[in-house]
């Protein structure tokens, strides 16, 4: 495989990406924004709420 400038540049975004995903999956508990308050969103809501701590 010859190594031509877009292929060094797709590789090297992959593995910077790849390297940094536990830095940003590690932090915390995760969040979640609903967004409408229609029926649908109120359902949404009120399911996640239940489900989770909150």
């Amino acid at each position: 495989m010859a190594l031509t400038r877009r292929s060094f540049i797709g590789t090297s975004t992959a593995v910077m990406a790849s390297l940094s995903a536990p830095m940003v999956m590690g932090q915390g508990k995760p969040r979640v924004v609903v967004i409408g308050g229609g029926a649908g969103g109120a359902t949404a809501a009120r399911y996640i709420a239940k489900d989770s701590d909150g």
